[in-house]
């Protein structure tokens, strides 16, 4: 016979790490409510997405007890989330890669191709 779970409250908060409150995420301190028999709730973290190009950044969320305000401390309350940025802007390279682009002299006009690889987001 499975014993249900009774009803509870705990915090639950973010804190920065390299990644900052209002420039890569959204700050976050709520309680949560868990009814009697309840086992697992959602929280929504917001994070910011920018066009710029920036070093992945992390920070943590926790939970706490929301009557002395004091962070758990088993390993299991703290979560990190990574921020893995999308707006690499790649590499420049020209599309033939080796030895040399021969061109008749009587056509006015070469084309050379140049390539964007391993992103396409912001300036190269």
């Amino acid at each position: 016979m499975n014993k249900q779970h009774e009803a509870c409250d705990v915090g639950v908060r973010t804190k920065e790490g390299s990644a900052l409150y209002e420039k890569d995420f959204i700050q976050m301190d709520e309680k949560i409510h868990f009814k009697k028999g309840e086992d697992s709730r959602m929280v929504k973290v917001v994070v910011i997405d920018d066009d710029n190009w920036a070093e992945d950044r992390d920070f943590t969320v926790e939970l706490y007890n929301i009557i002395t305000n004091e962070a758990y401390t088993e390993i299991d309350t703290v979560t990190s989330i990574l921020i893995i940025d999308d707006d690499k802007p790649g590499n420049l390279a020209f599309a033939q890669k080796k030895g040399q682009i021969r061109h008749v002299a009587t056509n006015p006009v070469c084309e050379v191709e140049v390539s964007r690889t391993g992103g396409a987001d912001g300036v190269v």
